[in-house]
């Protein structure tokens, strides 16, 4: 066989759910990871982080957003945001809020389906939107209401989570 090695950098998430520590057995390293659950005052730290990182950017970020909703108003007709379900914890949909980069019925025709890269459906704007990620900055609003947070896995839409179940 051949020789690997394995290096494992424990981002901060990692660090506070305590998913993984170093030992050894025998002298021989071991590491454990555990469950990623957090539980107790690490749940409660990380919502606290989450509500005033999501606060300070939210009011930091504000005149930008205002700016970029009159330019979506400005460039297509249609909703300023686009509230798109997705899957949070536990499995509980909740309305994900995006800055809308696309036509008003981008889906009417076709229903959920993947964006790609150079998508038709953008509007003019949306394809700035969409390569900056401006479109995502209403989502500081889900952190701040509790439904997504800064660190943690990203949030998908129910019927690609389903897709993902029966592949």
């Amino acid at each position: 066989g051949q020789k690997v090695d394995v290096k494992v950098f424990p981002d901060l998430f990692q660090i506070m759910a305590s998913e993984v520590s170093i030992g050894d057995l025998n002298g021989l390293p071991m590491m454990s990871i555990r469950d990623v659950a957090l539980r107790g005052w690490r749940l409660t730290l990380k919502r606290v982080v989450d509500v005033i990182f999501s606060a300070i950017a939210l009011v930091a970020i504000s005149p930008f957003m205002v700016l970029t909703a009159l330019l979506i108003k400005i460039d297509s007709e249609g909703p300023v945001f686009y509230a798109q379900e997705r899957v949070g914890l536990d499995g509980r949909p909740f309305p994900c809020i995006k800055f809308r980069s696309m036509r008003a019925d981008a889906e009417s025709d076709t229903g959920p389906v993947w964006a790609t890269k150079d998508d038709p459906r953008r509007t003019r704007l949306g394809a700035l939107l969409r390569r900056f990620s401006i479109d995502e900055l209403p989502q500081f609003i889900n952190v701040l209401l509790g439904h997504m947070s800064i660190v943690g896995p990203r949030p998908e839409r129910p019927v690609f989570v389903e897709q993902f179940k029966e592949e």
